[in-house]
């Protein structure tokens, strides 16, 4: 509780300040972890990747026009793949030359920082005024380069474990099949959960379906050893685009 008291004064006190609501947020946040005021939270990796991860891409897929996207889908899959993938590599060269870290956890590393969040950009560039175009590109690609930044720091994790070199041809056949499987995953069940809802009209299990199609095609992707991230951010743009327009109520 207080510390949602602090985010609202946090949000007045930015009438006086120019700074972005997401930016000042960080920074308090930072002041107030470093000066311990509050006991520790522990954030778990089962409680980031099942409990917060799933509804966040959801709702972030759903707000994605699907006809928006075909329009400027190249440059989005080349920045949310490639991108990723150069950026980790970089970062590993730089903390392999600089650091001394040996190359697998370098890129480890670097698989860990590789998938940027653009809030505070998209901040920006709405108080600038900037394109639209701009904008969805920068926020479809944050939604995917999370697919592609998690599949990357699993495979160099079980190399780093094992013990293995990293193999290029098995690396990118490994990440094509996960990235592959979790999209039909997500189609699979964005589809069937937006064909579901046209036989009934009620909001409350209409919200209802739709946090079981988000933590749903989750839960199917990880059990079929596939991009669980990938899976939420499709089924969420299907069930957006498709299934919100079909057979929901407003």
């Amino acid at each position: 509780m207080v510390l949602l008291m602090v985010a609202s004064a946090v949000g007045f006190a930015l009438k006086w300040v120019r700074l972005p609501y997401s930016v000042a947020l960080v920074i308090v946040g930072l002041l107030i972890g470093s000066s311990h005021l509050f006991p520790r939270v522990e954030m778990t990796p089962e409680l980031i990747l099942f409990v917060c991860l799933p509804a966040l891409l959801f709702e972030a897929s759903w707000n994605i026009r699907l006809n928006e996207l075909k329009k400027i889908w190249k440059p989005i899959s080349a920045f949310a793949t490639v991108g990723v993938v150069v950026s980790m590599f970089i970062t590993g060269a730089i903390l392999t030359h600089f650091c001394g870290l040996p190359w697998q956890a370098a890129l480890l590393f670097g698989s860990m920082t590789a998938a940027t969040d653009p809030i505070s950009v998209l901040a920006l560039f709405r108080k600038l005024g900037l394109e639209k175009r701009l904008s969805l590109m920068l926020e479809g690609e944050s939604l995917f380069n999370d697919g592609t930044a998690v599949v990357l720091f699993k495979m160099i994790l079980l190399m780093t474990i094992t013990g293995n070199t990293l193999n290029a041809f098995g690396s990118v056949y490994e990440f094509v099949r996960v990235v592959v499987i979790g999209a039909i995953v997500g189609l699979c069940v964005g589809a069937f959960g937006s064909r579901v809802t046209r036989y009934f009209d009620d909001h409350l299990l209409e919200i209802t379906l739709t946090t079981i199609v988000a933590y749903g095609s989750y839960l199917v992707a990880e059990q079929l050893h596939s991009s669980a991230v990938i899976a939420v951010g499709v089924a969420g743009v299907v069930v957006g685009n498709y299934g919100s327009r079909t057979g929901m109520s407003a």
